[in-house]
């Protein structure tokens, strides 16, 4: 099973090779923080039964941008 940080991960990927410049931050940004920069923080997350053996699991991923 993908697990959440596993999604993270590879969104996170996606965005330094998009913006390979910016600082990368994950779940949580501390004060004086750099920029240009993103975050990238797991949102909702729901699971439900799909069939009587497998359920189906939906997860958000919220990416702020921090603009200089």
């Amino acid at each position: 099973m993908v697990s959440i940080k596993d999604i993270l991960d590879s969104v996170e990927a996606l965005m330094r090779e998009r913006f390979p410049t910016y600082t990368a931050y994950r779940n949580l940004v501390r004060q004086s923080f750099a920029r240009p920069s993103f975050l990238v923080a797991a949102g909702k997350q729901t699971m439900a039964d799909a069939t009587a053996r497998t359920v189906e699991r939906t997860a958000q991923v919220v990416i702020t941008l921090f603009a200089p």
